[in-house]
């Protein structure tokens, strides 16, 4: 328990400054400079929301030191610089030699006061409640968490430790990984269209005589074609409030609370920009398709990249127009699809299709038949 950790490195950590943050305030400017732009793309759009943003929370930046304590108050921080200070400067004077002794003691106690204080004001949900147990634990059994937003890479005998080569060697590797699999070409995916219609309708032409879409088009009759169809305001407000102020956002960008602040200025905007951009113009924004990517460590080594698997954090617009084309096709295609059909389906899960067959299996069982299962990646699970 009483092994030490090397002290990770400060780091600079930029932030948008709320402190002065006025939400109503907010969305008058912004209602404002809505109203001065005639918003039907969502350029337009996230470029007037950011601005005004930068005006009522600016963005800063401020250095963080590393492996801080809970109980480090601001009072400790100012009183261990003055010590420092006096540590440097006490070889020059008996002066200050006795300062220094002075701060180094009331030190001492400062630090035992904070932590006698900071204990029994502890709140103990926090310690009988299993998620914020760690959470709140962890700090006190040394300093070596502190350094573990730091990736280090191993190439070629290579130690890989600058952020920018670490992020450009994961940008390759996962821009690679499908390339990687070695998986033959399908002759079928491969055919290029004479004329093109679309990519849209370019991928529908080229993967129509695939065996598996001959094979649907044979036992399901298809009544009318799919499209997507103009929403109403409300459709967008019920949208907003269903998000989630919890989930991440893209790093600087517009974030779901601020969105849910305002939601009956820009509602109107994110109407016009879904029946006018994306409907109308069948197009739908080159902003909404980027994401911030942050490489997740799920197994063995930390320093081997094939030990990550990337997390993409995407605009929360893109959740709203996500949700309106979920709620449209499975509007559309719930008809077309059998009941024992239980993946990715609303109020479906493995349950329901691990109780269907069990029932399937008693009834055979009970009529004197005999009853098999066929499972598809067993086998290639022994050969692992």
């Amino acid at each position: 328990m009483r092994t030490t950790f090397p002290k990770a490195k400060p780091t600079i950590v930029k932030y948008r400054d709320f402190s002065k943050y006025d939400s109503e305030a907010f969305g008058i400017d912004l209602d404002t400079r809505m109203k001065n732009h005639s918003v039907v793309d969502y350029d337009t759009f996230d470029t007037i929301y950011l601005q005004t943003l930068e005006k009522h929370a600016p963005q800063k930046s401020k250095v963080i030191r590393a492996n801080s304590k809970p109980y480090v108050t601001k009072e400790m921080r100012k009183a261990m610089m003055l010590r420092t200070q006096l540590r440097n400067k006490m070889h020059l004077s008996p002066e200050y030699r006795a300062a220094y002794k002075r701060q180094k003691n009331f030190c001492n106690r400062l630090y035992k006061r904070e932590r006698i204080k900071y204990y029994e004001n502890l709140n103990l949900k926090n310690i009988t409640d299993n998620r914020k147990f760690w959470k709140t634990v962890k700090p006190f059994f040394g300093d070596k968490g502190a350094s573990t937003n730091k990736i280090v890479l191993v190439e070629n005998d290579q130690i890989i430790n600058d952020d920018k080569e670490v992020a450009q060697k994961f940008n390759d590797y996962f821009d690679n990984a499908v390339k990687s699999l070695g998986i033959s070409d399908n002759k079928i995916l491969l055919e290029e269209p004479e004329q093109s219609l679309g990519k849209v309708l370019d991928a529908i032409n080229m993967h129509k005589t695939h065996p598996s879409i001959i094979k649907i088009k044979e036992k399901v009759i298809i009544d009318k074609e799919f499209s997507f169809t103009p929403v109403s305001l409300q459709d967008i407000r019920t949208e907003l409030k269903a998000l989630n102020t919890k989930k991440a956002a893209p790093f600087m960008g517009i974030s779901a609370k601020q969105l849910k602040d305002v939601m009956y200025i820009i509602d109107k905007p994110l109407l016009d920009i879904w029946n006018i951009e994306i409907l109308g113009k069948k197009k739908y924004p080159s902003k909404l398709k980027l994401a911030d990517v942050s490489p997740i460590h799920k197994k063995l080594q930390t320093v081997l990249k094939e030990n990550y698997r990337p997390i993409s954090i995407l605009p929360v617009v893109t959740k709203i127009f996500e949700r309106i084309m979920d709620k449209q096709t499975n509007e559309y295609i719930i008809k077309y699809l059998s009941d024992y059909l239980c993946g990715y389906r609303k109020d479906y899960n493995p349950q329901y299709a691990l109780l269907v067959m069990i029932e399937r299996w008693k009834k055979a069982w009970d009529k004197g038949k005999i009853a098999a299962g066929l499972l598809m990646d067993y086998p290639r699970l022994l050969t692992q």
